[in-house]
C-alpha cells in the first residue's frame, strides 16, 4: 500500500544518482524472466534482498567482475551496459 509507494520513491531517487555513473557489477549470470539481459550486482546490493543491475550489452561468466555504465533507473533495478574498464 502507502509505504511501498513512499519505499518505491525513495529507490528510484536513490537509483537516479547512478545515472551516468560506471559501477563495478560482479556478474551473476543471465537474467530468468527474458534469458536476454544479464544480471549482477554492485557491492551494496545483496542477492534476493535488494535490487540488481540488468546488463544490456554482452554476458561474461558468473562471478566475474565488470564495468557497467549505468543508463536508466527504475525503483527495483539499474540498466546499463558494459564498457573497458
Amino acid at each position: 500500500g502507502r509505504l511501498m509507494e513512499i519505499q518505491s520513491r525513495i529507490a528510484l531517487e536513490k537509483h537516479r544518482s547512478f545515472l551516468g555513473r560506471t559501477l563495478s557489477v560482479r556478474m551473476d549470470g543471465p537474467e530468468s524472466d527474458s534469458g536476454m539481459l544479464w544480471t549482477g550486482r554492485t557491492r551494496g546490493q545483496a542477492p534476493d534482498v535488494d535490487s540488481r543491475v540488468l546488463v544490456t550489452n554482452g554476458a561474461s561468466a558468473p562471478g566475474e567482475v565488470i564495468s557497467v555504465l549505468i543508463e536508466e533507473a527504475h525503483p527495483y533495478d539499474l540498466v546499463g551496459r558494459i564498457v573497458a574498464p
